[in-house]
């Protein structure tokens, strides 16, 4: 290892003992400085090892342990440490050999001792070089940790601490906390940077010696933040607020943003964390300056709040795909007396008079309103003005939008239309609520329209038929036939169209308003109205606008017309390109015997083959090698890759991971490369690896069984899904004997490991509504959505757990022995009032529903408590008793 931490360097050798070692003094290490040959002994170690211990012999110039706990939780990972620092002999740097003597006699060498290591494979200067279980080695690239405050935000996150930023950690409420980046900060908690570059830079204003500050580079999504997250809650009763200073880079700013800072307050530990949380927003008026800002959550719903373990960090705000570049310093938690908040009713209308309402209603969504069917609205008194009513903090403000009859809530195509319009904000062309005031007032609107006083505007008394065709003569239409949609002609299935004389050109006639324009595109077989997989690729053709998704646009309406195109052309008289004189059959045959492949099988997509679920592979045989041909023009060339398991056309989630690899196309989504076509050609890869094959997989039959005795099960059945094997829906399970204990039995690679979970009536691969709920319980990972982790697969093995527990059977989960309990309770089952009697006073109490969601906590510090089920509905509860330094979990019965 030869880290760059903060404010220091940090260098180190990782050693396992294989065998118990009695005596470790007959081991000793060596450096070859700079290639200059051997050194012989520099360290003799010193004690004794057990089998299976991992040892790391450190030195560094500042307070090694303290930089090794905070920058990598050595202390709680490794079991012993060896500190080297008045050992000026034991210093290696990233280009030198290490040699490992026993008894004298080099037993093993890494690198090459007579080579400067600068340049070669085994170069490991700030980063680390990871000996794998086969002796085979892994180099990080070379200057990976410069820049990072800790190991898990440097991009090269050492093998052995992977996901371990908590372990061993203190569970004690934060209380204080301060950082001011110029050296190795405190430990408890870590950077999350999955969505924004992070660095530990000098002041960009100050100069001389160093004065480090934090660097956040947007990433250009939408939802780019950087997150701070703790080891433990913060206690909101001591620090509820957060001061800093921060900076943003005038000359990063693209397009036209607001300069503000934002920070959330959010429970990691949630599937959705972003649909509870508090935000504090500050303005930034100034560039190129420091600016002291302070974020106080002193409102009562902060206050309430016992779960925070993750503050959200944002510039420039949600929806904003414009760069920026900022710096953050010298952060300090402190405490604000509470303020109480004020609350408004706030009325939104919408006047419905220009459109036909759907089957499902009006919705009010959207930005701060939440999802598409944040709020279902009622039209009770039937005059087409829908209403709903919000009580709403004073001073919130943010984005909302209407939508018409959404399916569910991703159902954006129900939206209105507001694009070019004085009321449009922002990317989405949201409204924007202003700020709520004091007294209670009513908001009115007009549906797809700017008015503000309930009306609509007169509707258009010109209309006209404007009929569009496509020629498909280039394609293969899918079952679904073709569709026009997109902009202003809604979703994906916004107008079904119609080939009456199996010409091959489709066409559909639509009653447009004097005026009329926007954008389109045509669709083929789109499997509803999210698929945008389905859609026309006009990219880099003169009718494809790249501002707009690539659409067409439609001129001006003046008069009835008849449109013609060329599905994914340009043509305008009906006609589309000759097609290819020749053709060849290209077959993709892709290994994925290292794998879970899961119900829905392995697709080829993306690039010129289309969406993630382009074509279904297949696997005859059952070798493991799915394959599938496909015909294509010669010359064809562009960019595909494979998919597991995809849902539907666009779950991008679900392709292979190329990034880094020689055969992925860092320019285009790290996707593989077709070159062009020019004969019959057969395309070998092991899924997600850029080899033919993945050679000789070995793979064991792994039985999973999940009691579902406390639960009802639903009507599609269980399932095992999520994480390494798909959806929701990945793998159906079954209950022959109908015992109520549900099982499958999967085949697993050896050595593979990974999240998963329990489903329980699962409707289709993105239920996740179903999944059991482990939050706060020891099984779920808070870290990966409260998912279950599977370890390596070595053997075959029998995996077994009451649903939504930690426990192998829901009968294990009845009444504790009370000799070997600090505690009895009573009475189970229970009606109201559950009696707990402790030898000690009781701590905490925790009932957990059988979704692992917390229904009641407190804390009674008293030996006898009374806990009052009275409210809660019938059926299983779990109660969480923290006596001292024991908790202990019992299953109790609500009648």
């Amino acid at each position: 290892m030869d880290f760059t931490t903060p404010g220091a360097w940090l260098r180190g050798i990782h050693l396992l003992a294989t065998d118990d070692i009695a005596d470790l003094s007959v081991y000793g290490i060596g450096v070859a400085t700079n290639g200059g040959g051997t050194d012989g002994i520099e360290i003799n170690l010193t004690g004794s090892a057990s089998a299976g211990d991992h040892i790391l012999v450190s030195r560094s110039p500042g307070a090694t342990a303290t930089i090794l706990d905070v920058y990598m939780n050595a202390s709680n990972l490794f079991d012993q440490i060896i500190i080297q620092n008045g050992n000026t002999q034991f210093a290696n740097n990233g280009n030198d050999a290490i040699e490992l003597f026993f008894n004298d006699a080099v037993v093993e060498t890494f690198g090459d001792a007579d080579v400067n290591g600068t340049g070669q494979a085994w170069e490991y200067l700030d980063s680390w070089a990871w000996k794998e279980d086969d002796g085979t080695w892994t180099n990080a690239d070379v200057n990976c940790t410069d820049g990072s405050f800790m190991m898990w935000d440097s991009g090269c996150v050492y093998p052995f601490v992977v996901d371990q930023q908590c372990t061993g950690a203190s569970t004690d409420l934060v209380t204080a906390f301060s950082q001011d980046f110029t050296a190795i900060g405190p430990s408890g908690y870590w950077w999350y940077n999955a969505e924004v570059g992070t660095a530990r830079v000098n002041d960009p204003l100050g100069s001389g010696s160093f004065n480090g500050v934090l660097q956040y580079t947007d990433d250009l999504s939408s939802y780019s933040n950087l997150q701070m997250r703790f080891c433990s809650k913060l206690d909101l009763n001591s620090v509820n607020t957060i001061s800093l200073r921060a900076m943003i880079d005038g000359t990063s700013l693209t397009g036209s943003q607001n300069n503000q800072l934002q920070l959330k307050l959010q429970d990691a530990t949630e599937a959705t964390p972003w649909t509870n949380q508090q935000t504090v927003t500050k303005d930034i008026t100034v560039t190129d300056e420091w600016v002291d800002l302070t974020f106080a959550f002193s409102d009562n719903a902060s206050m309430a709040r016992d779960d925070v373990d993750n503050i959200v960090i944002q510039f420039n705000g949600e929806g904003n795909n414009d760069a920026v570049v900022g710096y953050i310093d010298d952060i300090v938690f402190s405490f604000t007396d509470p303020n109480a908040t004020e609350y408004t009713d706030v009325t939104f209308t919408v006047n419905t008079e220009r459109i036909d309402v759907g089957p499902n209603g009006m919705y009010l969504g959207g930005g701060i309103m939440g999802d598409a069917q944040g709020y279902a609205m009622s039209d009770a008194d039937e005059d087409g003005t829908w209403e709903v009513t919000l009580t709403l903090a004073e001073g919130t403000t943010g984005n909302y939008v209407f939508l018409n009859s959404p399916n569910d809530g991703g159902d954006w195509g129900a939206k209105e239309d507001l694009s070019g319009q004085s009321c449009a904000d922002g990317q989405f062309n949201d409204r924007l609520l202003a700020p709520v005031t004091a007294d209670d007032y009513t908001l009115q609107h007009c549906f797809a329209s700017c008015e503000t006083d309930g009306s609509c505007p007169a509707p258009p008394s010109v209309f006209y038929d404007v009929t569009f065709t496509v020629n498909t003569s280039g394609i293969t239409v899918g079952p679904n036939g073709m569709y026009l949609g997109g902009g202003i002609m809604g979703d994906a299935q916004g107008y079904a169209m119609s080939d009456a004389d199996d010409d091959g050109t489709w066409e559909v006639t639509v009653n447009l308003a004097e005026g009329t324009t926007g954008y389109y595109v045509f669709l083929n077989s789109p499997n509803d109205g999210g698929d945008w997989g389905a859609k026309e690729d006009l990219a880099g053709q003169s009718c494809g606008d790249p501002n707009n998704f690539n659409d067409r646009l439609l001129a001006p309406v003046t008069a009835d017309a008849t449109l013609q195109h060329c599905f994914a052309s340009c043509e305008t008289d009906g006609s589309c390109p000759a097609p290819p004189a020749v053709f060849y059959n290209v077959t993709f045959n892709v290994d994925a015997n290292a794998i879970v492949v899961g119900d829905r099988g392995m697709y080829v997509g993306d690039g010129i083959l289309g969406g993630s679920d382009a074509y279904a592979m297949s696997d005859d045989n059952g070798d493991g090698i799915w394959t599938v041909t496909i015909s294509l023009a010669e010359g064809t060339s562009g960019n595909y890759a494979f998919f597991k398991n995809p849902g539907d056309g666009g779950d991008w989630g679900t392709k292979e991971n190329l990034e880094g690899l020689s055969c992925a196309d860092a320019d285009n989504f790290n996707n593989r490369i077709l070159d062009s076509v020019t004969e019959d050609t057969t395309i070998n890869y092991c899924f997600a690896t850029c080899d033919a094959s993945c050679g000789t997989v070995v793979r064991h039959d792994v039985t999973f069984n999940v009691d579902t005795a406390d639960i009802t099960v639903g009507a599609t059945g269980m399932f095992l899904g999520g994480g390494i094997f798909g959806g929701s829906n990945a793998v159906a399970m079954s209950d022959d004997n109908s015992d109520g204990v549900w099982s499958v039995t999967v085949s697993i690679p050896d050595g593979m490991s990974g999240y998963y979970a329990f489903y329980n009536g699962a409707n289709n691969h993105y239920d996740w509504g179903t999944k059991e709920g482990l939050g706060g319980q020891s099984c779920g990972d808070p870290n990966n959505f409260d998912d279950r982790f599977l370890d390596a697969v070595t053997a075959p093995a029998t995996i077994s757990y009451c649903f939504a527990t930690c426990v192998e059977s829901c009968a294990s989960l009845g009444f504790e022995d009370d000799e070997m309990s600090q505690f009895t309770y009573y009475p189970n089952p229970v009606n109201d009032q559950l009696t707990i009697r402790a030898q000690s006073n009781v701590k905490d109490i925790t009932v957990f529903n059988m979704l692992g969601q917390v229904v009641l906590r407190q804390s009674p510090n008293t030996k006898d408590c009374l806990v009052d089920m009275a409210v809660m509905q019938s059926g299983a509860y779990f109660v969480q008793i923290s006596i001292g330094n024991t908790v202990e979990t019992v299953r109790v019965l609500k009648q």
